[in-house]
């Protein structure tokens, strides 16, 4: 199926739970694997989008803001280096300012997964960040949520967040990460507020 088409997701293709299709999300695909920051290369990762557009398409000042938050992990492909990133976090950017962003914690037996992401979808994402966790998802390239949850020393480089190319969300094994990205984001503490009660949610 052609990327950016909406579609509801095939159960019997995929296994996902009810809860997925009743999201109306597009199929995910795409997940860009985000890393611990390193002190060392302020602006990032020179090599981290290949031969695509400079920063993957963001400008100078966003790229050295998120370096400070996190740095993009180079992934091989060119459907990630041609203005996905700029894209996908425009629209989180955009949801925010309509009101429409959800904040939530998971969890699951290996640790906790803290996202944002569309209200609207926030059922079907909570189910599809578990399945990606177990490996019930097929994505494009290695995700490694189970992994990065083992690591409880993080350091810079190390795997730590993840931004959702299809339906526009993030999620994260580190909570100081996840934090620091909602805040880049314009999240703020209304909706963040809260985070001590969505820690309670329920697998």
């Amino acid at each position: 199926m052609e990327r950016g088409k909406k579609a509801e997701i095939n159960v019997t293709e995929t296994g996902l739970a009810d809860a997925v299709r009743e999201s109306v999300m597009r199929k995910p695909w795409l997940i860009q694997r985000l890393l611990m920051p390193d002190e060392r290369l302020p602006l990032g990762n020179p090599f981290s989008f290949g031969a695509g557009y400079k920063n993957g398409g963001l400008s100078d000042e966003a790229n050295e803001a998120l370096n400070k938050v996190f740095s993009f992990a180079y992934m091989g492909a060119a459907e990630y280096e041609w203005g996905a990133i700029p894209t996908s976090l425009g629209k989180i950017f955009e949801m925010n300012k309509q009101h429409e962003i959800a904040t939530g914690v998971l969890k699951l037996e290996e640790g906790d997964v803290f996202y944002f992401c569309n209200s609207k979808i926030e059922k079907g994402v909570r189910e599809v960040i578990k399945r990606i966790a177990h490996g019930g998802i097929r994505t494009r390239d290695y995700v490694g949520v189970r992994e990065a949850l083992k690591n409880n020393e993080r350091k810079h480089g190390d795997l730590a967040g993840w931004l959702e190319l299809d339906n526009h969300f993030m999620f994260f094994v580190d909570e100081e990460m996840f934090l620091k990205s909602a805040k880049l984001m314009g999240i703020g503490a209304a909706s963040l507020g809260t985070q001590a009660l969505t820690k309670t949610q329920k697998r």
